[in-house]
Order: structure tokens, then C-alpha cells, then sequence
């Protein structure tokens, strides 16, 4: 007597599917939550090392400009006499030397610098191609940091004296020439939680 193995047809059952359904939406919903998680952190981390190296080079270039820094007056487009380092409501403007000339272009190694904060909370640097400027003074404006709240500078005029936040000082000998010896430059920045504060060398002063 021959046997056969009876075969069955049976196969899955809605209960069945429905389980193995549920059990892969969760896990793809745990994946997905794990990949989107780790794609924030990556995000974030970006925005945080750009926003880092924009700090760092908005910082190196204020630095090297004040290094460059010279007690070289200039007369403004009205033909006033303006001094070597100057703070005014807008902001600060000074000399410097050591200015790029790759073309040999027969100008002056002297520029006109300047920093300001506009209202949208830009850190803007200014620069003026003359020194003794005329009625309508050619100027570039270069955004070096967004999202500032506060900007500062402050001046000491000596060793041993206290930070000023005028320059040039009152009663100083020369305010036309008078540079400091060094400068403290802060900058307030919410994402940083509070202040950050540098202080730079004014090698002229």
C-alpha cells in the first residue's frame, strides 16, 4: 500500500498579514525616525562648523586690519580733516597700510577701513579706495558675520589704562594721529549665549 503525503494549500490568513503589516510599519517607522534623527544631527553640525568658520574669519580679518592700522589722518568728501582712528554713530574707520596692489596701479598703499552693524544685525566691513576722499567716495561693503546683536570697540591708550570707549580720547596731544595700543572688540551673538570678546594689537600705537 502506497502512502502519499497530502500537501496543504493553506496559506496565509488575513490576521496573518495584517500582523507582518503592522510589524514592518513599525520598524520602517523606527528606521526612518533613526535615519532622520541622525540626518538632523549631521544638519546641524554643518550650520554649527559653518557659522564657527564665519566667526573665525570675520575675527581675522578685523585683526589683521587693526595690526595694519596707521596714524595717517584723512580729509572727508567735505574736505574736513578726519582722524587716523575714528568712532563715530555709525561705527569705526581708520588707516591701514599693507593694501594689495597685484596690477601696480599708481594708488596708494594706504586704505580707509571701517566696521558698522546694520539692522538686520550684519557685521559689515567698509572700505574706501581713496583716503582723501572726494564728494562721492567709492566704497565696498562686505558682510562679514549675520546674526549679531552688539558690536563694540573699545580702546586702551596705555598700558596701565582703563578701556575707553571713545577714540580719539579727550585731551590726547595729537587726536589726529593718535592710535591706541591695543583694541577689544565685542561681538554679541545669541547662538553663542552671550558675549564674545577679543582683544587685538594696534602695533602704530
Amino acid at each position: 500500500m502506497i502512502e502519499r503525503v497530502r500537501q496543504s494549500n493553506h496559506g496565509f490568513t488575513l490576521l496573518e498579514v495584517i500582523v507582518a503589516v503592522a510589524i514592518f510599519a513599525v520598524v520602517s517607522a523606527v528606521a526612518y525616525g533613526g535615519l532622520n534623527a541622525v540626518l538632523n544631527t549631521q544638519s546641524q553640525t554643518r550650520d554649527h562648523a559653518e557659522r564657527l568658520t564665519r566667526l573665525q574669519r570675520a575675527l581675522t580679518v578685523m585683526a589683521m586690519d587693526f595690526e595694519q592700522a596707521v596714524p595717517r589722518p584723512i580729509r572727508d568728501q567735505y574736505g574736513d580733516p578726519e582722524a587716523a582712528m575714528l568712532v563715530n554713530v555709525e561705527g569705526i574707520a581708520f588707516t591701514r597700510a599693507g593694501q594689495l596692489n597685484p596690477m601696480g596701479q599708481a594708488r596708494s598703499a594706504f586704505e580707509r577701513v571701517g566696521y558698522r552693524l546694520d539692522e538686520e544685525g550684519n557685521l559689515i566691513r567698509v572700505s574706501w579706495r581713496g583716503l582723501d576722499q572726494p564728494i562721492d567716495p567709492v566704497k565696498r561693503e562686505t558682510r562679514l558675520l549675520e546674526g549679531v546683536d552688539g558690536f563694540s570697540v573699545e580702546f586702551a591708550a596705555g598700558t596701565d589704562s582703563e578701556w575707553l570707549e571713545q577714540w580719539p580720547p579727550l585731551g590726547v596731544r595729537d587726536p589726529m594721529q593718535s592710535m591706541p595700543i591695543a583694541v577689544r572688540i565685542t561681538l554679541e551673538l545669541p547662538d553663542y549665549g552671550g558675549e564674545i570678546i577679543r582683544i587685538l594689537r594696534v602695533p602704530a600705537g
